[in-house]
């Protein structure tokens, strides 16, 4: 029996779907002490649940590094269509954040790195048509009416390495 899948996405289903019957993926944990940023993450798509994941190290984001992010009290992975979560990310430190989708051709996957300000507000969203999936970083001002901007310190990221084991 062959299968379409790339080694990445098969890593990715892997990941989201089989593991956490095991319990043994490594879970984000977001920070405390004065040094963080609140991120809003914000799935855009009207029909699919997406999936938001970082790395210990936002430079070098080794697959061994990768922690799934939970968008709810109960832990659950899927953030579904048209909703948002807000977490804590440490700031002052390169921060990357994976944004996937399970697709009937693997997975699309975004990454991005960005380098968040201590008190500062955030929000990534991501979107998906039936060819592209997108996500953008927004520095968040809070005075109310004032537009979005994007924050400048985005980089765009790959995967590297046969099966993603870091990021170039």
């Amino acid at each position: 029996m062959s299968s379409s899948l790339s080694p990445r996405a098969y890593l990715f289903l892997v990941c989201v779907f089989v593991l956490p019957l095991l319990g043994c993926v490594a879970v984000y944990v977001q920070p405390t002490g004065a040094s963080q940023a609140t991120l809003r993450l914000e799935n855009d798509s009207y029909d699919r649940n997406a999936y938001f994941a970082t790395f210990t190290d936002g430079e070098k984001c080794r697959e061994p590094d990768r922690r799934n992010i939970p968008v709810d009290a109960s832990g659950a992975w899927a953030l579904r269509p048209q909703n948002t979560s807000d977490i804590r990310i440490k700031s002052e430190k390169a921060f990357t954040l994976e944004a996937s989708v399970p697709d009937i051709n693997g997975t699309c996957a975004v990454m991005l790195t960005f380098y968040p300000e201590t008190n500062k507000n955030y929000a990534a969203t991501f979107s998906t048509d039936k060819t592209y999936c997108r996500l953008s970083i927004y520095r968040l001002d809070p005075t109310p009416g004032t537009p979005r901007v994007r924050e400048k310190s985005v980089r765009r990221r790959q995967p590297a390495g046969k099966f993603g084991d870091s990021c170039d």
